[in-house]
């Protein structure tokens, strides 16, 4: 029947609700579930990530666009962990132990949510939000973390 959308262009649409154009010169910028966003294609080794278009200004951009995933290696569920280890205190061999990490992976996903806590924008995922309770409990470790670490790169 013309006008009416099949159940997957439906829950296609419902599933972009949670995402807004970044683009500052945007008609449509920050406005979440405007419709003006489609699924172009998909990225990444296993093409999980989704790819979105703006109709209105022509911007693509990812779906980890300014979360904690922007720009990870690692899978989603090591990046959960980590912070779930930085916000528990764990230490440095503790987290990599568990997360299964090097050190060095440990310590770029960490300072990425340094640099996210500081700017007050912390998000594990687009309609997740992650506490103040968390931002304080983060800075407390690295603030220890230098601490140990007396001078050292941690």
């Amino acid at each position: 029947m013309p006008g009416r959308q099949s159940k997957g262009a439906a829950c296609a649409a419902a599933a972009l609700v949670a995402f807004a154009c970044p683009n500052d010169d945007c008609a449509d910028f920050n406005r979440f579930g405007a419709g003006n966003l489609s699924v172009c294609e998909r990225i990444g080794k296993d093409k999980r990530t989704r790819r979105l278009y703006c109709r209105t200004c022509g911007h693509r951009f990812s779906e980890r666009q300014g979360t904690l995933l922007e720009y990870a290696k690692l899978p989603e569920e090591t990046i959960v962990r980590i912070v779930k280890c930085l916000v528990h205190g764990c230490s440095i061999e503790a987290t990599a132990d568990i997360c299964e990490v090097t050190r060095g992976g440990y310590r770029r996903q960490r300072e990425c949510v340094v640099n996210r806590v500081r700017a007050r924008a912390v998000c594990l995922n687009a309609d997740v939000m992650v506490p103040q309770v968390i931002v304080c409990a983060v800075e407390e470790r690295v603030e220890f973390d230098r601490q140990t670490a007396g001078g050292r790169p941690i």
